[in-house]
């Protein structure tokens, strides 16, 4: 045991963030001196074999800050009580007690007695009041600019074992609300003199926040699942996932975990997979605080531009999530017509905001030539330092859009039943897009892949009056699909759909052995693929308004018997 560095932390009785921030060795400490005292058989024994333990024991009985922590208190006390071989059992006070018992007791009334003095323990209604005095100043002195960062910083130390108490929470919500201001207020400042991060899309910047605070919340998050953060009111958590990024991240993470090992991360039941899944999603606490604080759904917008390129985190399911809550908190924007708008109020900057609503277009052609001018130039409009995260971002809103995807999807695979074969302008630009979707990379991949893709979809033209299956080209694309479109899960469901609905001289055995192999060509990669991949096709085919889609739907869910 380290009793040199435990006698120089009790002796710090002005330092509470030393109990804070060593409390771990201070747990360990105690644990094992509790273990050694209980091997004593007597306080002689005790006094000595641990001479050091009284006075220490002693000096802790009368420190200001023994209860910042539950645990070590209890432990405190545990040690006491085993240094004295002091019983539990019913003493009658009046009596004459050992001096051991007596010196016990004392020290317990001594905890008891500088707590009262010190007004910790105060009464509800006393307690309350001075919790609203204290945020409302904090409140004051943030509106009156008089807080600064060093301040901020000092407040968020101080905060912490506040974190547990549910009738001082209220403290933390306006310690957390200040700092918020104070970023806003900052970033605001900083983005006047750099219009280019601006134009980038930079919501970065430090956290007003102590790193002391940060860590202890994540360790929190960490270590007990959020143990303490779940009895937190949702307005609470959701500053607190806005002032804490790696909170939030965390947060999202769990969620999408719990998703994917739940039912909606399965097969679905119902003729429309989407709805079901969608209220299972939006009961988690995790939605329901992104309905209070919609506009943290940018930032849930960064993390997937960041995860969708991550190995580890590449999960098609997890985008489908993603995608069904971003749709689902625009359907709550009821009140507001413009989509501009609601892609705004979900704290999309504009840049990006008017690039998902020209995505709103799904007629046939869905000007698909503008938008892509439009991509072009968000991607090349800023610094060439941060080029490749407005490509990615540019990418990922492309995927939000799944319908205007699937209407560019329509229009291509229909030119090869029309009875025109004059290659259009509109054509050559879909074929461009579709390319984009697979391989977003602005370079000679990506017109690989554009002229591999406008090769297939010529080579096509009219097969659909022919056995599907005694075409090599077709079948092929059965076999091959994965690969030839980069692992584009919806791209690939999105052919398939339109060719089995468009395609209308086909027999339903044909149907089921396209759709086998199209299955079976995903399963080669693992059967978290095959998921992936069947989710998305099951809701493909419930939107078409056709009976043999249910024949279909059927023959699919088979595969997966709930």
């Amino acid at each position: 045991m380290d009793w040199d560095r435990i006698e120089d932390l009790v002796s710090q009785h002005t330092q509470r963030l030393v109990f804070v921030d060593c409390i771990s060795f201070l747990l360990d400490f105690f644990e094992t001196l509790f273990t050694a005292l209980k091997d004593c058989a007597t306080v002689d024994q005790c006094s000595s074999l641990y001479p050091r333990a009284g006075p220490l024991l002693t000096t802790l009985a009368t420190h200001p800050y023994v209860g910042c922590n539950e645990k070590l208190v209890s432990l405190v006390i545990e040690c006491i009580m085993e240094y004295t071989k002091y019983s539990f059992g019913p003493i009658d006070l009046s009596s004459d007690l050992p001096k051991s018992s007596a010196w016990c007791l004392d020290r317990l009334r001594r905890i008891s007695y500088y707590s009262t003095s010190s007004n910790v323990l105060l009464l509800s209604r006393d307690l309350e009041r001075k919790v609203d005095k204290l945020v409302s100043n904090i409140r004051q002195q943030s509106t009156n600019g008089h807080l600064t960062i060093t301040k901020m910083e000092q407040l968020s130390d101080l905060s912490l074992q506040l974190l547990k108490d549910d009738t001082t929470l209220k403290v933390v919500e306006g310690i957390i609300d200040a700092a918020l201001t104070m970023e806003q207020q900052l970033r605001n400042e900083r983005m006047k003199h750099d219009i280019a991060r601006w134009n980038d899309n930079d919501t970065s910047g430090t956290s007003i926040l102590s790193d002391r605070f940060i860590q202890y919340v994540l360790e929190d998050m960490d270590n007990g699942n959020g143990l303490y953060q779940q009895q937190w009111p949702i307005t609470l958590k959701t500053k607190a996932w806005q002032a804490i990024p790696d909170l939030f991240e965390c947060e999202w993470l769990d969620w999408m975990e719990k998703q994917l090992n739940s039912s909606s991360g399965n097969i679905a039941t119902d003729r429309q997979p989407s709805s079901s899944s969608v209220i299972t999603i939006i009961q988690h606490p995790l939605p329901q605080g992104l309905k209070k604080r919609p506009h943290l759904m940018y930032l849930s917008f960064t993390l997937m531009t960041k995860w969708i390129f991550e190995a580890d985190l590449a999960d098609w399911r997890i985008l489908g999530l993603w995608i069904k809550m971003v749709n689902w908190h625009l359907l709550q924007q009821k009140s507001i017509k413009s989509t501009y708008e609601k892609f705004q109020l979900l704290g999309f900057p504009g840049n990006l905001a008017h690039l998902l609503d020209m995505m709103m277009d799904t007629s046939p052609s869905c000007h698909v030539d503008q938008l892509y001018a439009e991509i072009t130039s968000f991607i090349y409009g800023g610094s060439p330092l941060t080029l490749t995260r407005r490509r990615n971002q540019a990418w990922l809103l492309c995927l939000m859009r799944p319908m205007y995807n699937f209407q560019c999807v329509r229009f291509w695979i229909g030119w090869c039943t029309g009875d025109s074969d004059t290659w259009s302008d509109m054509m050559d630009q879909t074929t461009m897009y579709i390319a984009w979707l697979v391989c977003p990379s602005l370079d000679e991949r990506m017109n690989s892949y554009y002229y591999g893709l406008k090769t297939w979809i010529k080579s096509l033209k009219g097969f659909d009056s022919h056995d599907p299956l005694a075409c090599s080209i077709f079948s092929k694309f059965l076999d091959d699909w994965y690969i030839s479109l980069n692992g584009e899960v919806q791209l690939g469901v999105d052919i398939l759909g339109t060719m089995i609905h468009q395609f209308q001289s086909w027999t339903t055995d044909q149907y089921i052995s396209i759709i086998n192999r199209f299955l079976d060509g995903a399963n080669a990669y693992g059967p978290v693929t095959k998921i992936s991949v069947t989710i998305p096709l099951l809701e493909r085919l419930a939107t078409f308004d056709d009976p043999q889609m249910d024949l279909l739907i059927s023959h699919i869910r088979s595969f997966y018997p709930n």
